[in-house]
């Protein structure tokens, strides 16, 4: 098992006032509705990571792994936790969104009952694969820099626990099954659900405020995916990464990402990160 950077389990309280306005992030309706989308979409998912990579934990004999397993569910309940507390704000501001939570949780649900330990372990590394790309983007590409500050703040702190504890899920993948097919069928059911989901909830969000034909709304749309920020590209390209044989992602060079966002945001780790 290759080393794997130490998971810190951060005490953390997010408060989303009510004043918050429609378009938190720099007024794009489709660049609000794309993180408004995440965060409707990501506690459900979180909830199923750790549901899997629990089962997996008793035959995990690694101590080291072990303890980053429990860090990794810790974090991760936390993330959906968070998110969780703003959909108050969403219903508030009249959006309708019930049905597409409990669509994409059944989803989530159908695979734990249907699929195998060694293919949902595959999906969930997979997952994080695609998460821990998102959230360099986050980080790197400046995105989040006209978002409201609270929000700002979960999305920062959020990304930066991803790429944090990017290897876990492929570790304990590895634990269970070497098996390559598996690997990349995971990474393909991952990517498709994710992404698919993801786009639902954009356009749900759209069309209750009737911003589909906002010129603005397709200019943000291409920028994200093909112009700046470039997500399709990069996730094919990180994709092929992760298909090579010999892939690990310790091989990503965003440890340095990670730790500096988390510091600027809690400069003493031992108190409680309250925003």
């Amino acid at each position: 098992m290759m080393a794997i950077s130490k998971i810190q389990v951060r005490p953390i309280h997010f408060r989303f006032p009510d004043t918050i306005e429609r378009y938190w992030l720099g007024d794009s309706a489709y660049n609000t509705h794309l993180l408004n989308s995440l965060t409707l979409l990501l506690p459900n998912i979180e909830r199923y990571m750790n549901h899997i990579i629990k089962q997996q934990l008793p035959h995990i004999t690694d101590p080291q792994l072990q303890q980053q397993v429990r860090a990794f569910v810790a974090q991760e309940s936390q993330h959906a936790n968070q998110h969780t507390h703003f959909w108050k704000n969403l219903q508030q501001q009249g959006y309708c969104f019930e049905g597409y939570v409990r669509y994409a949780q059944g989803i989530w649900r159908r695979l734990m009952q249907h699929g195998s330990l060694a293919l949902n372990l595959a999906i969930v590394a997979g997952l994080e694969h695609l998460t821990s790309l998102m959230a360099e983007i986050a980080l790197t590409e400046r995105f989040l820099d006209p978002a409201e500050p609270n929000l700002r703040a979960l999305f920062e702190w959020h990304a930066a626990e991803e790429i944090e504890h990017q290897v876990v899920a492929f570790e304990v993948l590895q634990s269970a099954t070497r098996n390559y097919g598996v690997r990349l069928l995971g990474l393909v059911i991952s990517n498709l659900l994710m992404l698919g989901l993801m786009n639902w909830g954009i356009i749900l969000l759209l069309q209750q405020d009737k911003k589909w034909g906002d010129r603005q709304v397709w200019q943000d749309l291409m920028q994200f995916w093909f112009f700046k920020e470039k997500l399709l590209f990069r996730a094919i390209i990180s994709g092929l990464r992760y298909a090579r044989p010999s892939f690990h992602p310790s091989q990503k060079d965003n440890q340095v990402l990670a730790a500096r966002v988390l510091h600027s945001l809690n400069p003493h780790p031992s108190s409680p990160l309250r925003l």
